[in-house]
Formats: C-alpha cells, structure tokens, sequence
C-alpha cells in the first residue's frame, strides 16, 4: 500500500510523544508521509520530531496541546 497515494501527504498523530502515539508516528514517516504531531510535553514532542526528521528524512511540524 502507498500511503502517500492513498491517505495523501500528511498525517495527524496526536499524543505523539510517548508510546502508541509515538510509534504511529515514526512508522508513517518510515513509509514515507509527513506527520503532524501533537502532545502535552513540548521536550519529549521536539525529541520525537527531531529524531523522525533524522531518521526518516520525513517532514514535520509540531505543536502542543492542553487536554
């Protein structure tokens, strides 16, 4: 399945920061898409954010959230 042809460019991950939401994340941009990521610890979001940008070459964009 090309993700990019059939979700489009980008997707949302939201609690991207740890766990489940974390490795949604690393594993779209594995497959190539760009994430937003969206969390409640800014550190840990820029961690996870820097080390998809290095790992994946993948695009990133992130904000945090209060729930």
């Amino acid at each position: 399945m090309d993700y990019r042809t059939s979700l489009g460019s980008h997707a949302l991950v939201i609690g991207a920061s740890t766990t489940i939401g974390e490795q949604f994340a690393r594993q779209l941009a594995k497959k190539g898409m760009s994430v937003v990521l969206v969390a409640r610890r800014q550190e840990e979001l820029e961690r996870v954010a820097a080390d998809i940008r290095r790992e994946h070459a993948a695009g990133t964009r992130q904000g945090t959230a209060s729930f």
